[in-house]
């Protein structure tokens, strides 16, 4: 992948006349390639599957067999599951951080960040563009449609080619967007250019403009520019799957599924070719021995004396290909780092053990959170200007609700622990729950009657925030 330093070594002119031959070749690099496939198994594309028919169909027409139709391809989707299973068990319920922080990354951060989760884990990287002249707004970019060039002396990126192509007619328009940062010795300033590729000329179509614009009136009004004075730093985050920034889609899991695709479309086949009845024939003779052609004469024949056909059916064998898609499904789970959850289905399972049954996915989400951990402190102190340490994920775990919840009861009427922190871990008990059935409670036990509860609850937390401010 070319570096900032390499891009801005050129000429203004050239190196913008060279950006397609750049993307080009990015989207002939193997990291995009293998993002391309990720994306392509993610949606149930699997390629394996075709290649294979294609392929067994070519060498039974090479040798001169009669071709029936080939069989339908049965891909699975077990790449798009891993892949919810993962982003959802850490990002489904959001970031947890201070609220005045939440506010200034908006309403709709949580969903962003679940989003950009899974596309990190599906093509190894995703980019956050913050749109600063639109209060909180954000643009989410994926490994297929952005490129970064980083400066190979301080591995910063500054500068970023997003590109995609718009249908025009029978033509396709390439777009091009170049982000930059401020750089005095390549006399770059900070902004987006739009650029569109027609008859192999790349031509502007928008002028630079700055990443943002705050005015004098804004400013009064409250809105805050980001903390990027001088336009050096991008206004682009990136999150990746893991330290190595490549893809959970690894060739071992392509092979795996491409095998399980396989077994599943050839098991299928078998099960098209034995549905119907077939005949067991007595005293006839043909002619061509070819098994298609005799079967096709059958509509034509006319019994006579001791000529008859029988009607019969096949029990198609399927042990030998459940016990291998049962073990290509274990193996691709268990590389991925996932959890099989038809372990714990239909079965009643500790909560000791459901959490040995999940220790490979704790461990890929520890290793995850800490890639979205570092990618959410950095987008925090741009946007705020302040550098935030305390962020949170609170995982969807799978337990045994019933147990967990019996558990921590118990250990609260025996008072070893208080009546919010059992609350707090109860598996059932959302968190911004707890101070209202906490105000309930205690309602309740002075004797308020249910006209009252709701009333007391609001004074009660009116009450600890106005506490909170006079601690400030």
């Amino acid at each position: 992948m070319i570096s900032a330093n390499e891009f801005y070594s050129k000429p203004t002119d050239e190196r913008i006349n060279k950006l397609p031959e750049i993307i080009n070749n990015y989207i002939a690099s193997p990291t995009y390639q293998r993002a391309k496939r990720a994306q392509a198994y993610l949606e149930g594309r699997n390629t394996g599957i075709g290649a294979y028919i294609a392929k067994i169909t070519a060498a039974k027409t090479s040798s001169g067999k009669q071709i029936t139709e080939p069989p339908q391809p049965i891909k699975t989707r077990i790449f798009h599951r891993l892949v919810l299973q993962k982003s959802q068990y850490s990002l489904v319920n959001g970031l947890y951080v201070d609220e005045t922080v939440k506010e200034k990354l908006g309403a709709a951060f949580d969903t962003t960040l679940l989003r950009a989760g899974e596309n990190a884990i599906t093509h190894g990287a995703a980019y956050l563009y913050w749109i600063g002249n639109k209060g909180n707004e954000s643009a989410l970019f994926s490994r297929l449609e952005f490129m970064p060039m980083y400066d190979k002396f301080t591995g910063a990126m500054t500068v970023g080619v997003r590109f995609w192509e718009i249908e025009d007619g029978d033509d396709k328009i390439l777009n091009i967007e170049l982000y930059e940062t401020t750089n005095e010795k390549y006399a770059s300033t900070a902004g987006k250019t739009h650029f569109f590729v027609e008859d192999g000329k790349v031509q502007i179509h928008e002028e630079k403009q700055p990443f943002y614009t705050v005015n004098q009136a804004q400013l009064q009004a409250g809105a805050r520019a980001p903390n990027m004075p001088t336009g050096t730093q991008l206004p682009i985050f990136s999150l990746h799957a893991n330290p190595e920034k490549i893809s959970d889609f690894t060739e071992d899991m392509e092979a795996n599924i491409d095998r399980y695709d396989r077994i599943s479309t050839d098991f299928g086949g078998v099960i098209d070719q034995t549905a119907e009845v077939y005949w067991v024939l007595s005293n006839l003779s043909f002619r061509d021995d070819d098994v298609v052609e005799t079967l096709n004469a059958i509509r034509n024949l006319k019994a006579t004396d001791g000529q008859h056909g029988e009607p019969k059916t096949l029990e198609v064998p399927h042990e030998a290909r459940s016990v291998a898609l049962r073990l290509l499904n274990t193996l691709i789970v268990a590389n991925f780092c996932g959890m099989d959850v038809s372990n714990v289905a239909g079965v009643t399972r500790t909560a000791t053990e459901i959490q040995l049954m999940s220790a490979d996915l704790d461990n890929a989400a520890t290793r995850f959170e800490s890639e979205v951990y570092d990618f959410c402190q950095k987008l925090i102190t741009f946007v705020t200007g302040q550098e935030v340490t305390d962020l949170a994920f609170k995982r969807k775990i799978i337990t045994n609700i019933a147990e967990v919840s019996n558990t921590v009861i118990s250990a609260f009427r025996e008072g070893i622990i208080g009546r919010r922190t059992a609350m707090e871990k109860l598996p059932f008990m959302e968190v911004d729950e707890i101070e209202d059935a906490l105000a309930e409670v205690e309602a309740r036990e002075i004797g308020m009657d249910e006209a009252s509860v709701d009333a007391y609850g609001k004074a009660r937390l009116e009450a600890e925030t106005i506490a909170g401010d006079d601690d400030e």
